[in-house]
């Protein structure tokens, strides 16, 4: 029998997999859309931040930057967002989401509403609004400390990250993964030299 103490010594598995799940039932159910759960989180976040750039994009649906490269070319050839000229940085382009990207964008945000009430059935809409009250608490508590912890300095970008911070951040990542493809390739070619 678990112990109170146990239950939250669990909340950080919980999280991780409540969004699994949730991301598995989105997908599962968007089968019919003919949209990755990626292309739906690109829509989404574009429709919530209209002119941000792709770094920016990035940084906020969690998508690799180059997986992302080609959701926005994707969407771009289906006439879905538009790239225009950002005003102040000549290296950098604004999104926009065009009016064809409203039909996918609703059908999305239905998708997602009918997942979210079969989660959330049984609960009543206090309940509910408590619930989300409470995460986003822990969430700003959690963004609150990481923001503490890096310090901040004037090299800051808008999601609050310095570009030593993302690159550090990506490098991580990279040196996490499994060996690929090309790793196995480059040691082949050394052994070969040798």
């Amino acid at each position: 029998m678990s112990t109170p103490s146990d239950r939250v010594g669990n909340f950080g598995f919980l999280i991780k997999d409540i969004g699994r799940l949730f991301t598995k039932a989105f997908e599962r159910e968007s089968d019919h859309l003919g949209i990755t759960l990626a292309e739906a989180r690109v829509l989404i976040y574009l429709s919530r931040n209209p002119g941000v750039t792709q770094v920016q994009l990035a940084e906020l649906s969690a998508v690799e930057p180059m997986t992302l490269v080609r959701i926005l070319d994707r969407m771009e050839a289906d006439k879905w967002i538009e790239r225009r000229p950002h005003p102040t940085d000549r290296r950098a382009r604004q999104l926009f989401l065009k009016e064809r990207a409203q039909q996918p964008l609703e059908q999305i945000n239905r998708l997602g509403t009918q997942v979210r009430s079969y989660a959330l059935a049984g609960l009543s809409a206090d309940e509910r609004l408590r619930l989300v009250g409470l995460l986003e608490h822990v969430h700003d508590r959690l963004a609150e400390m990481l923001a503490e912890r890096s310090g901040k300095s004037a090299g800051e970008s808008s999601t609050g990250r310095t570009r030593n911070q993302r690159a550090g951040r990506v490098a991580a990542r990279l040196a996490a993964r499994p060996t690929t493809k090309v790793s196995k390739i480059q040691r082949t070619a050394d052994e070969r030299r040798r």
